[in-house]
């Protein structure tokens, strides 16, 4: 019955809109008159963040010319451009850009149109294919193509982006006499879609599909006010809104956005008509965009050698100079055509050049970046003999020697070559040519192995040495180079003294740092391409050893999917997972395992099936985890037709919910012509850099320049005093799969860069660059590069591109300009104190930056990433925002939080008093109680009461505020680790910095996102029942004569009744501490809490004192209910 409603419904709407044509019609006698605004913005679509884009504002007039032919002109337009915050920040009016395209923009255009439908566009040929697209812009919201018979339909329509499908809903509201139109584009299923795409010139596009353009997502809605008149409709008011999604990493949220908006509203008719200018017309083809200038490209040009060094010295003559003071148009090509001369040139021809230009630093430059790309042993010789010569300074001998190692063709001679160069003691003496220079050994080997089938393991004996022997010593950091360089050679001769390296394959692991152990297991990941079973079984080892550090089961994890496993494998690690009690291994693995489950790589087929069916045996809880806990991600595109495709990963490690992960690893991959490849990959371990960061003192934002700079010299000093085998961060690159480089910030680092800065050496020259900067100084400098470039341009509704690009410039150049004034003026010989004395005036173009921008973002990011703990009532909100209720004791401390490494930074105590809440708050030596009095909360810092009308109160030593929030008090001490403590009549909260979460304890937890271990006693012990959990954070009574008015201890209590365990009558004793009044006192008040109980026969003897004493250490047998005092009454004879 339903449908033939419906039906009958519809029959009657078109039977009553065949009366009425809808399509637009402008009169022959009339000039129509709109309003006219049109914008487009690109960036991410959240408020707060960065967008760019135009507007343009016009008036917009359509006249008659003819049948079916029209004129359109603008008057008066302008054009505004926005790049700032959105939306705090306003368009701004682009004045040159309006006054440069004002003529050709109101010269009137002819279209044609009939029917709805926009036919040809004439305009004079002075007319720019940019103008003319704003214009096509416009034309496009005329674009109606109605059906008389229908009021809701679909069609592929033809618009300015293409023939694309389109859905028409056109509604009737006869008593207001006007007709609504709604007409949306999807701009994902076109026929023909207008769009360019460079960069890609040796891949064919994918066959489009249901699940083509994941990565981009189009669609416009258009909705029309008209108003009927005797031959059609006139338009009142048209609006169109244009959205654009991308995302590179196919995610819901997140996504780049591009949002183009239009707005054409009715003013007037006018009968005075538009006039065209006196040029010819001619045919601009039709309604579609036109792609011009924006497409331009420069071929590359094929070389044709006749004498080599002829050539050479023509082509470095012609790159030295026309770039100097900017790049010069054939830049990139020239310097293409100066590496395929030197391939093909003698030695001796390159040293000839060598030696007539060496001295010229314009010509070394250029000479230097392109002698790598030879790629043969030449290279590496050229590099060696000029180092060694004193020829190469030490930067450049680091970039040609990086760019060599890849480049150049391995072989013997070459291997050999870049061994002695690794081993030479001129390289060994500088720690940056030496990581550069054994990570390419380990390249070489790499790059010959491949190639040869018969690999000797001779290749890398060096490094096992060198592994051995650092080994012996103790030598962390050697360790590390020489793991790195065995990770780059991937031979499976490595695997026996990488492993001795991990725990539970040898002794010496227990003796290493994590990072070090993490290095070994990564070390494993190319030779596992080889040696897959192999390194499963190591993998799979580390992964299922529960004692083993979070992080390093983790990184096994990886190297364990990369590995490829099989079907069996891949359940057995999420039956693992199912189990797992560490919520940031199992949110890793399992968000590992399901983003594994879309790839479509033919490498990772048969780890996605396997995959899909793990994700199912799984509990779909793990989905829930945010993302605070660790993350894995894999994305691809793969065309099996083609053999083509591409894919991105993405890893972060925490050991605690905090802003900056453990380690970070991004990797990018490619497929093509059935290989594939790491391209890219990079990896940052933050390790103790947060910590040092926001210990940095905080200072108030009125302080002086020399107060804070009196600060970063504090925090220079902190960071002096670090344990030396403690780094602050380290990072790594790989390039296709090779380690190029790595660093580590460590204390030794900071003490080399002070030493430098403040050593004799450093003082000659700032001198020397002072007085070179007093005279003016100009520096230029050009760097080469091998030109990429990738882009894909598509045309908005408004008539202006929209371009997603990725570009690498071939030729960068740069031109600086300095000159200092001081005043008075200096003596020949200064000293740098004399600098403090100087009026220094510096002219160059430079952004000012005010100093309490620097505090202001300091304050605002540990706020931001603090952990807050609460009490509202009896509800409690631990760190991890775990909600419990909570049944506090009377006249006890309890610990809230404190800090629980070995520096014991802070500790903050509660007690409730009659239902009213005390804090005392423990920093070092200092004493701070928050307690409320005649309904207002105070404050004492070592027994001293501070009034009110004395806040805000600051410590004199600068590192605690305490001041008046709203109605109660707040106490900050962020350098010490606590970023605020708040007290009111009603609640109290705690928040800890971001670089204690995971180090606190206490009532609120550990503040490290593990919401399954959020019990945890103070024994270690992880309790089941938050009642049990919070007394055992009480700080019990030693007698009731205690001057802290506590009444309470904590023991071990038997069950009242026997029990029958295991066939036998027990005696039953909790293996949780429970609440008890001390001797001498009776209980006024109670709550329940459920506890594990041991049991042992009811006939055994069991000495209290000593029985008893290990008691929390036994097995649980059974759990039962009993009664914890909360409140306490003593009797006058009480002990």
């Amino acid at each position: 019955m339903r449908t033939v409603v419906l039906a009958l419904t519809l029959a009657l709407v078109v039977s009553a809109s065949q009366q009425v044509n809808f399509a637009p019609e402008f009169a022959s006698s009339n000039t129509y008159v709109y309003n006219y605004e049109a914008v487009v913005l690109g960036g991410l679509p959240e408020e707060g963040l960065a967008r760019a884009g135009i507007k343009v504002i016009s008036k917009v007039l359509i006249s008659a010319v003819a049948q079916n032919n029209f004129l359109l002109k603008l008057v008066d337009p302008e054009i505004f451009e926005y790049s700032g915050v959105w939306p705090r920040d306003p368009f701004v009016p682009a004045a040159k850009l309006t006054s440069a395209l004002a003529a050709q923009l109101q010269t009137p255009i002819k279209f044609e149109y009939a029917n709805g439908v926009v036919g040809k566009i004439h305009a004079p040929a002075g007319i720019s294919a940019t103008v003319l697209n704003v214009h096509r812009g416009i034309l496009n919201i005329l674009q109606l193509n109605i059906k008389k018979t229908q009021n809701i339909y679909e069609l592929q329509e033809a618009g300015a982006q293409g023939v694309c499908k389109t859905s028409y809903v056109i509604s009737v509201d006869a008593k207001a006499e006007r007709i609504h139109l709604t007409k949306t584009k999807d701009l994902n299923h076109c026929q023909e879609r207008l769009e360019k795409e460079f960069g890609l010139a040796y891949t064919e596009k994918l066959v489009a599909s249901q699940d083509s353009r994941k990565n981009l997502r189009g669609a416009a809605a258009y909705n029309y006010i008209m108003k009927p008149t005797d031959n059609g409709a006139l338009i009142m008011e048209a609006t169109v809104t244009e959205v654009h999604q991308f995302s590179p990493f196919n995610e819901m949220t997140g996504a780049a956005q591009m949002e183009a908006k239009q707005r054409l509203t009715f003013q007037e008719i006018q009968k005075a008509t538009v006039e065209p200018i006196g040029a010819e017309y001619i045919s601009r083809g039709s309604l579609q965009y036109e792609f011009a200038t924006e497409l331009h490209q420069i071929p590359i040009q094929l070389l044709r050698n006749s004498n080599a060094q002829a050539q050479i010295v023509e082509v470095l003559n012609h790159l030295v100079t026309h770039n100097e003071a900017k790049v010069h148009e054939y830049a990139p090509l020239k310097f293409v055509e100066l590496i395929q001369l030197l391939r093909v040139a003698r030695m001796e021809n390159i040293e000839a050049i060598w030696s007539q230009y060496k001295a010229n630093p314009a010509f070394r430059h250029w000479i230097l970046s392109a002698i790598p790309a030879i790629g043969s042993p030449v290279t590496v010789r050229f590099i060696k003999e000029k180092f060694i010569a004193g020829d190469l300074t030490i930067p450049e001998a680091a970039q040609a020697l990086m760019a060599a190692v890849h480049m150049v063709t391995a072989d013997l001679d070459s291997v050999k070559l870049v061994e002695g160069l690794a081993f030479h003691h001129m390289i060994q003496q500088n720690s940056v040519l030496r990581e550069i220079a054994m990570l390419g050994y380990g390249t070489m080997v790499f790059k010959y192995c491949a190639v040869h089938t018969n690999c000797p393991s001779e290749l890398v004996k060096p490094i096992h040495d060198h592994a051995i022997e650092a080994l012996a010593k103790g030598e962390i950091k050697e360790l590390v180079v020489a793991l790195k360089v065995l990770g780059n050679a991937a031979h499976p001769s490595s695997i026996k003294p990488i492993t001795k390296l991990l725990p539970g394959f040898g002794a010496a692991a227990a003796s290493l740092p994590i990072r070090v152990q993490v290095d070994a297991i990564l070390a494993l990941r190319n030779i596992a391409k080889k040696e897959p079973r192999r390194i499963q079984e190591v993998a799979v080892q580390l992964f299922m050893d529960r004692a083993l550090h979070p992080e390093l089961r983790m990184v096994a994890a990886v190297v364990l999917f990369e590995t490829r496993p099989p079907m069996g494998l891949v359940i057995t690690l999420a039956d693992a997972v199912q189990k797992e009690t560490n919520l940031q291994v199992a949110s890793f693995v399992y968000s590992y395992m399901k983003s594994l489950t879309r790839s479509t790589a033919p490498d990772f087929a048969p780890v996605a099936a396997a995959s899909n069916v793990a994700v199912k045996i799984l509990s779909p809880k793990f989905d829930r985890l945010s993302y605070t806990f660790s993350k894995a991600f894999h994305l691809d595109s793969y065309s099996s037709p083609l053999m083509m495709g591409a894919a991105a990963s993405a890893l972060y490690i925490n050991n605690a919910a905090t802003l900056l992960p453990r380690a970070v690893v991004a990797k990018a991959r490619t497929y093509i012509a059935g290989a594939a490849a790491n391209v890219l990959e990079v990896g940052v371990r933050t390790e103790g850099i947060q910590e040092a960061l926001m210990k940095m003192p905080n200072i108030a934002e009125n302080a002086d320049r020399i107060t804070k700079m009196k600060r970063v010299i504090k925090a220079l000093t902190d960071l002096k005093s670090l344990p030396t085998n403690k780094p602050l961060a380290s990072m790594y690159v790989k390039f296709f799969g090779q380690e190029i480089a790595f660093a580590h910030i460590d204390k030794e680092m900071i003490e080399q860069a002070i030493q430098l800065a403040t050593g004799p050496s450093a003082h000659a020259i700032g001198r020397k660059a002072l007085k070179e900067l007093l005279s003016g100084a100009s520096f230029q400098y050009a760097k080469p590069l091998l030109a990429a470039e990738v882009r894909h341009i598509f045309p908005t509704a408004v008539g202006v591109p929209m371009e997603l690009s990725f570009y690498t410039a071939a030729v960068a150049a740069a031109t600086v300009q300095v000159r200092v004034a001081m005043t008075p003026s200096l003596p020949e010989a200064f000293h740098p104190a004399q600098l403090l004395n100087t009026d220094i005036q510096l002219h160059a173009e430079i952004t000012p930056r005010k100093d309490n921008i620097v505090d202001q973002v300091y304050y605002l990011f540990s706020k931001a990433n603090a952990a807050e703990c609460s009490m509202d009532g009896n509800t409690m909100t631990a760190f991890n925002n775990r909600r419990y209720k909570s049944d506090m004791p009377l006249s006890c401390y309890q610990v809230v939080a404190q800090d629980c490494t070995q520096e014991l930074k802070f500790m903050v105590l509660l007690k409730k008093d009659n239902d009213q809440n005390h804090i005392n708050v423990k920093i070092s030596n200092i004493d701070i109680d928050l307690y409320p009095k005649d309904n207002q909360v105070l404050v004492k810092v070592n027994e001293r009461e501070i009034s009110i009308s004395s806040l805000p109160y600051q410590h004199p030593t600068g590192s605690i505020q305490i001041r008046q929030s709203g109605g109660g008090i707040s106490l900050h001490a962020p350098s010490h680790g606590l970023q605020e403590v708040y007290m009111d009549g009603n609640s109290w909260k705690v928040q800890v910095v971001d670089w204690m979460k995971g180090q606190t304890c206490g009532i609120c937890g550990k503040a490290d996102g593990e919401v399954r271990e959020e019990f945890r006693m103070p024994n270690g012990l992880l309790s089941k029942s938050p009642v049990s959990f919070d007394h055992s954070w009480v700080l019990p009574a030693e007698s009731c004569r205690d001057a802290t008015e506590c009444r309470l201890k904590l023991e071990s209590v038997k069950l009242e009744k026997q029990m029958i365990v295991n066939g036998q009558e027990s005696k039953c004793f909790s293996v949780e501490p429970v609440l008890r009044c001390l001797d001498g006192c009776y209980p006024v008040r109670t709550t329940p809490v459920t506890i594990g109980f041991h049991c042992l026969p009811t006939d055994s003897n069991l000495n209290r004192s000593e029985g008893l004493s290990r008691i929390y250490e036994k097995s649980v047998d059974l759990r039962e209910t009993v009664d914890a005092h909360v409140a306490c009454r003593c009797t006058t004879h009480c002990a």
